[in-house]
């Protein structure tokens, strides 16, 4: 074999290694955040116990609350926290500002978390072992979007 042909035989495997490489890393799986950073080193995770942030929370029914304040990082006017029987954070619910658009919502995401498991033409789903993502656009042409702890 002449040196010419060796040469061409490494780019040849090189490029194939890097193309593997690069296919494994979009196919893995990334793991959903499951916390919210509302500022002043206040961060509230799902499973926590809503005991732990009551001082910056509106209750407004038995089973959920408002965090005080807004808009929030993310272009999200409102945030709802809702609770299971044992008063662990199970849900947050995201209420986006009205000139958000769904489509831009989405892309947004795909950066940071990957493509979702589910996409409709108004409603993406991404999921996780622990944690489930819903971003959707109501009927009232409201972006909002719900993270989910599966375990609770």
């Amino acid at each position: 074999m002449k040196w010419n042909q060796i040469f061409f035989v490494i780019i040849l495997m090189s490029l194939f290694s890097a193309c593997n490489l690069t296919k494994s890393n979009l196919n893995k799986q990334i793991e959903i955040f499951r916390y919210i950073d509302i500022g002043g080193n206040r961060i509230i995770r799902l499973g926590d116990k809503v005991d732990l942030h009551i001082g910056y929370l509106h209750e407004r029914e038995n089973d959920y609350f408002q965090i005080i304040g807004g808009p929030f990082g993310g272009q999200a006017n409102e945030i709802f926290i809702y609770v299971d029987k044992h008063n662990r954070i199970s849900k947050f619910e995201f209420i986006y500002d009205k000139s958000i658009q769904f489509e831009n919502q989405v892309e947004s995401y795909k950066e940071t978390i990957g493509s979702p498991k589910k996409n409709a033409k108004n409603k993406s789903i991404w999921e996780d072992s622990k944690t489930k993502f819903i971003l959707f656009q109501s009927e009232g042409n409201v972006v909002i979007a719900e993270l989910i702890d599966k375990g609770i």
